[in-house]
């Protein structure tokens, strides 16, 4: 695997005469083997778990040569660095590794760390958030546009767009469905989603309406969320659904009186599908989600 944007040659010694002709011819000989070394030597570290995802399904996984603490789950027990923190990242760790590529979102840092990856010389492409279908289908395009295996990445983009033209059939259904996100922090309680977090746009991925009106995660104010009385929940937890909604109950247990339990609306999404924006794979879970959603013809 290459970058799409490197060149075997510089342009200045392209123009050269014809003894750099001869040169060049006598390379195409050993092309194969030159490039094989090449793929071999590509390394990069992804601190961004969506762009983890998006490298291990368009073929890339094995040039990771590090990642961030949440990306470690999308690699198969690949053994790669552990960078922690996307946020707190070290130049030194990382300029010890000799990567090629720096990919991450515009939350990686601190600043004086990029500053010093940016004076080495490190390639880096910052992605978008993506909290929506279009942004991640944008993120897609960059790393397609960037790596020469375009066709891996063409593919995970038509999947997306055809999980979007999916939600967006559906989406008028659920337009009056009062929904929250409330992500589970195991003895810690629960943390409910805001306006313009992850949660939030997959309530809007589903047409729902966020029954939050503050923005960012917020604890979990057990009696205002039981006077909102909303008729889905989505859970945020790595638990399996039916643990995960027994756990719910035994934390709350006056929840079995609300309208999402009474009628079974209650779905469970991993959070660390969620952890950088809307995934392929958070996606996909919406898509699950809204098949199972009561339809607006349905509703009392």
């Amino acid at each position: 695997m290459r970058i799409a944007q490197r060149k075997l040659f510089g342009e200045n010694e392209a123009r050269k005469g014809i003894w750099w002709k001869w040169a060049g011819l006598c390379c195409l000989l050993i092309w194969p083997q030159s490039a094989a070394l090449a793929d071999r030597e590509i390394r990069i570290i992804s601190v961004d778990a969506n762009a983890t995802e998006l490298l291990a399904e368009g073929g890339l996984a094995d040039y990771l040569v590090a990642v961030d603490m949440t990306s470690h789950s999308l690699l198969d027990n690949r053994q790669v660095a552990d960078l922690g923190y996307h946020r707190n990242l070290s130049a030194e760790a990382i300029l010890s590794l000799e990567p090629d590529l720096l990919i991450g979102s515009q939350h990686m840092g601190p600043e004086s760390t990029l500053e010093i990856l940016r004076r080495s010389g490190i390639e880096m492409i910052v992605l978008p958030i993506p909290l929506d279908t279009t942004q991640l289908m944008d993120n897609i395009n960059t790393l397609a546009n960037h790596f020469d295996n375009k066709a891996e990445f063409d593919r995970i983009h038509q999947q997306v767009a055809a999980y979007h033209r999916e939600l967006n059939d559906t989406r008028h259904q659920h337009t009056s469905i009062a929904m929250t996100f409330l992500l589970q922090l195991n003895e810690r309680g629960l943390s409910q989603a805001g306006v313009g977090t992850a949660g939030d746009a997959l309530i809007k991925l589903l047409g729902g309406q966020n029954i939050s009106r503050f923005a960012n995660y917020k604890p979990v104010s057990t009696e205002a969320l039981i006077n909102e009385n909303p008729q889905v929940i989505v859970l945020g937890s790595e638990l399996p659904e039916q643990q995960a909604q027994a756990e719910l109950l035994r934390q709350h247990p006056i929840f079995i009186h609300g309208e999402a339990f009474q009628n079974a609306q209650v779905y469970v999404v991993p959070p660390s599908l969620l952890i950088a924006g809307l995934s392929v794979s958070a996606v996909k879970a919406a898509v699950d989600i809204s098949a199972k959603l009561p339809s607006a013809s349905s509703q009392p």
